[in-house]
């Protein structure tokens, strides 16, 4: 077909016109040779180029992915650390708030909305262990009345509950936005000790200025009667008459031991101060009803530690010992229950502690209350005045100590007796 075409050229153009125009077609052709070959070299250029661009963006593909990598780890380990070293700050803030929250006295516990205890202190799980709900903690302290409610919606309720011969009182503060609420539950046994000896101190003041005018009114005529009594004694000849001035004569003398009560109370005692061996001194108190104490069969437990010596007036203390011990006796004797009596003496602090301890029938709550109080007696008509317990903490506080009582009914009593030590004793 190309042949074709050529023959048709030369037909149409003679060779003279061929040879005019063949420098013009030689240049031509130069050119676009020239064009052709500049454009086979652009485009070997372009395509290394292209091989270039691709195979350097690869090499800066991979040399981003390295350094992404590189700077993700340094990052991710950076990370790490700060997370690890929140995680001791939180672990150590947390070990803190639990000391803190164990260090606490009181008793603790944390309750959800749906009354579930979540968290104790150490105090509570010493009392109470895994207690795990609100209504069990109810039950547990006496207070099956208080509804989950009451205790836990009304903050600041409190009540006071008395378990294992203490008294506590029980307040509940609520958790704001949160439900539930804190349950607080502190032993107040000292304080209300405190209290009652206060209003025992002023009450036992007033008693004591009026028992001793009474007293002073009442032993003038008393002395008559009992001059009189005796005398009529000796001049009674026949029997029956001398065994009815013998009863008068009887009853004169223990309204006088009585009047002679009401007297030692009503005045502070004058100590007359020596030295004394204490454990000896219970010693002598015990020899003293040990008849009692045998004709019973109560058996008598000591358990001494060594005490400093105080200096104390020895008669009446020992009438302390001796009236607390004839207390037991006779409420052992009485009841039919319990057998023993037992002395503990130990130090607490600079403080000497004497504990009278016996298995009888245990003193009610309402009694405890006034078991110090003058005349009070448990005792039947004609066996008891009232005063000896009562003397008895006239004598103790006399020395700076103080007396209290434990006692459940069916427990047992404890009486428990403290003196200061001899750098806290004046003269």
């Amino acid at each position: 077909m190309l042949a074709r075409e050529i023959r048709e050229i030369d037909r149409e153009n003679p060779p003279e016109r061929i040879e005019r125009i063949s420098p013009f077609v030689e240049f031509s052709y130069r050119k676009a040779l020239d064009s052709l070959n500049v454009h086979a070299s652009t485009a070997r250029a372009s395509l290394v180029h292209a091989r270039i661009t691709i195979v350097s963006t690869v090499l800066l593909g991979m040399f981003l992915l390295a350094g992404f990598s590189s700077l993700s780890l340094r990052k991710i380990k950076s990370l790490e650390a700060v997370i690890n070293d929140r995680e001791r700050v939180l672990e150590e803030w947390a070990r803190s708030w639990q000391e803190t929250f164990d260090s606490i006295s009181d008793m603790v516990a944390v309750v959800d909305r749906d009354y579930n205890i979540v968290t104790t202190n150490r105090a509570m799980k010493k009392h109470f262990g895994g207690i795990s709900s609100c209504r069990e903690l109810c039950r547990m302290l006496g207070l099956s009345h208080v509804s989950n409610k009451d205790l836990c919606d009304y903050g600041g309720a409190s009540e006071w509950v008395e378990f294992s011969g203490k008294t506590y009182s029980v307040r509940t503060y609520r958790r704001e936005g949160k439900g539930g609420c804190i349950v607080v539950i502190r032993d107040i046994t000292r304080e209300r000790d405190l209290e009652e000896r206060a209003f025992q101190s002023e009450k036992l003041a007033s008693i004591g200025q009026m028992t001793a005018t009474i007293a002073h009114e009442i032993k003038n005529p008393l002395t008559a009667v009992m001059g009189y009594s005796e005398m009529l004694m000796q001049r009674a000849m026949d029997d029956p008459t001398k065994a009815i001035i013998d009863k008068l004569h009887s009853a004169a003398l223990r309204m006088e031991r009585i009047i002679n009560e009401l007297l030692a109370f009503s005045r502070k005692p004058k100590l007359n101060r020596v030295k004394t061996d204490l454990n000896e001194l219970i010693d002598n108190a015990i020899d003293m009803v040990s008849e009692a104490l045998s004709v019973h069969g109560i058996n008598i437990i000591r358990e001494y530690s060594d005490l400093p010596v105080l200096n104390i007036d020895r008669g009446l203390i020992e009438q302390v010992f001796i009236n607390i011990l004839s207390n037991a006796i006779q409420a052992i004797a009485d009841s039919g229950r319990g057998d023993t009596v037992r002395i503990v003496t130990h130090r607490r602090a600079d403080r000497v502690v004497v504990e009278l301890s016996d298995n009888g029938p245990g003193i009610s709550a309402e009694d405890r209350k006034r078991i110090f109080e003058p005349f009070f007696t448990t005792k039947p008509a004609g066996k008891g005045t009232g005063l000896g317990l009562s003397l008895c903490y006239n004598f103790v506080t006399a020395h700076r100590g103080s007396i209290s009582v434990r006692s459940e009914v069916g427990r047992g009593t404890t009486f428990v007796i403290e003196f200061p030590g001899p750098s806290e004793q004046g003269d």
